[in-house]
């Protein structure tokens, strides 16, 4: 926490620097430090603050556009800023929204990059997890796919970035009640990145969550509460205190003590 704090510290004193400056001459900087100031928010759980870092980072974006001939970068930095903008209206739970952005962000990728591009297709893989948690199912598959047949073409079969694809098609089969099916990807989603990344990585936290997900929708509470407590010890390690994915592992395990 210590870092992250320092890292504001850091970030304030050069927004506040610029500021001071001719503001008009330095949109593109002004831009970057507020993107790279809501990012550190999101990371410590600091949402609503982020949400506003990230609209004054576009906001400076689109001023830049509109002074400068340098439309493809700045409508890509501009996806890629719907994108995080997208992750945090998750977080504060407005799903619409989240979708709204993952959907402008897409649209943006879609416009510049060739069709087997790897950040098209994390664009899909995005875009298909928040209409999972809308519950737009068919149209969640539908771009789910889109993502995995860009990347078979691309990587091997246990790259990384299967990882969080399958943990997507994890939560779809839950969400379909096809627990098997969820069983199986998830378990694949946890292979893939524990054999190529480090066992406390923090993409771990989530795949870990909805494995403990679905042992409840086998109402096999024991093994549900052994996946939230590795979920919980693993967002300790990588989360502040009071960051909200921790506050709803907590959730999760309390309602599964209850079911005891």
């Amino acid at each position: 926490m210590g870092l992250y704090n320092k890292a504001l510290e850091s970030g304030e004193k050069a927004i506040k620097l610029i500021h001071q400056l001719e503001e008009d001459k330095y949109l593109k900087e002004l831009a970057s430090y507020y993107n790279d100031y809501g990012l550190i928010l999101k990371i410590i759980g600091r949402n609503e603050e982020a949400k506003k870092y990230y609209f004054k980072s576009i906001s400076f974006l689109e001023k830049y556009k509109l002074k400068q001939d340098e439309g493809i970068n700045t409508d890509l930095r501009l996806s890629f800023r719907y994108n995080n903008l997208a992750f945090i209206f998750g977080d504060l739970g407005d799903i619409e929204k989240e979708i709204e952005y993952q959907k402008k962000s897409v649209s943006i990728r879609e416009s510049y990059f060739a069709e087997d591009h790897p950040r098209l297709a994390l664009g899909y893989s995005n875009l298909g997890a928040s209409l999972i948690k809308g519950n737009y199912l068919n149209e969640a598959k539908y771009f789910l796919d889109k993502c995995f047949n860009v990347r078979k073409k691309i990587y091997d079969e246990n790259n990384i970035n299967f990882a969080p694809l399958y943990r997507n098609y994890a939560e779809y089969y839950l969400k379909c009640n096809q627990v098997e099916k969820a069983q199986f990807y998830i378990d694949e989603a946890i292979k893939i990145q524990t054999e190529q990344r480090s066992p406390n990585h923090p993409k771990l936290c989530k795949m870990y969550y909805i494995c403990a997900q679905i042992n409840k929708a086998k109402h096999d509470i024991f093994n549900a509460i052994k996946y939230i407590k590795l979920s919980i010890d693993l967002s300790i390690i990588n989360f502040p205190q009071g960051h909200p994915h921790l506050k709803n592992y907590e959730t999760l395990l309390n309602n599964l003590k209850d079911k005891l």
